[in-house]
């Protein structure tokens, strides 16, 4: 009797009370396997290239919405706005092409610290659970209130939540250490730069998947240029509305760059007010 109470204290013991704990350490690390710095490396360079063609289709399909509009409502402004429209992007696909790969380089040369991986783990776990329960509810709802603005919310949460868990997965993609002596003011510095550096490097996937998304919505409106005559003035109102949408999105890598550079500017002081106590020590030494 004594040793079978023994073994139901024994398997008593074993249980853990948190053992959600274990579940979701597997499923961290199924993501983490999943979410690779080189499957993040392919997904970037695969938004550059697709803004930059989505930007050249763009040009070209405005061009031509704005000749049919130009027949059909008689109008040579409607043209004289399709050869601007051409002008415009051709200024948008410069500063893209300047700034596409600026960000990069302003992440390989901007380093920050934190003292364990604690942190981007959990953030990384929230941020995928988010952004698919998010995007399914807000699909739901899109159906429900039969408007396609949610679909695009749905969308755009889904993929800004995944990138950002696959560079939480990955603090190494910007330029993050893991440090065990990390103070505690290093430690809020590193989780700030994180946020700042996961958002500059998310601007090559904004300016890829907004242009190409913009440009096909465009060109979905503009097919009611072809049809009843009271359809066509709503019609080229959405092609002028996502046009402009295609070029704010080509410019996401200039502001991206410019918002960065001005937001790390406080970092950097408080940075470098942290680093003194360090260096009056090794002076005292």
């Amino acid at each position: 009797m004594p040793k079978e109470k023994e073994k139901g204290k024994e398997g008593k013991s074993k249980f853990n009370p948190l053992f959600a704990v274990g579940w979701a350490e597997k499923a961290i690390g199924f993501l983490k396997r999943l979410f690779t710095e080189k499957l993040l490396a392919k997904s970037l360079a695969g938004s550059k290239a697709l803004g930059k063609y989505g930007l050249a289709a763009a040009a070209v399909l405005g061009l031509l919405l704005s000749l049919v509009m130009a027949v059909r409502a008689n109008s040579f402004i409607a043209f004289l706005i399709g050869v601007g429209w051409v002008l415009v992007v051709i200024v948008a696909m410069y500063v893209a092409g300047r700034f596409i790969d600026a960000g990069e380089k302003l992440i390989e040369s901007t380093s920050s610290q934190l003292s364990s991986t604690a942190f981007l783990d959990c953030f990384g776990f929230l941020a995928a659970i988010v952004g698919t329960v998010g995007f399914v509810l807000l699909t739901v709802l899109a159906v429900q209130r039969k408007s396609e603005s949610y679909f695009y919310v749905g969308v755009a949460l889904l993929v800004a939540s995944v990138f950002f868990a696959a560079v939480a997965f990955n603090p190494k993609s910007v330029n993050i250490a893991i440090i065990k002596e990390s103070s505690a003011g290093h430690e809020a510095v590193g989780v700030i730069a994180f946020f700042l550096k996961g958002a500059l490097k998310l601007i090559p996937v904004v300016f890829g998947v907004g242009v190409v998304v913009s440009a096909v919505i465009m060109v979905i409106k503009g097919i009611g240029l072809f049809g009843a005559d009271w359809r066509v003035a709503a019609a080229w109102s959405g092609v002028v509305q996502f046009g402009t949408m295609a070029f704010l999105f080509a410019l996401a890598p200039f502001l991206g760059f410019l918002l960065f550079i001005l937001s790390y500017l406080g970092l950097d002081v408080i940075q470098s007010i942290l680093s003194v106590p360090g260096k009056l020590d090794k002076l005292a030494k």
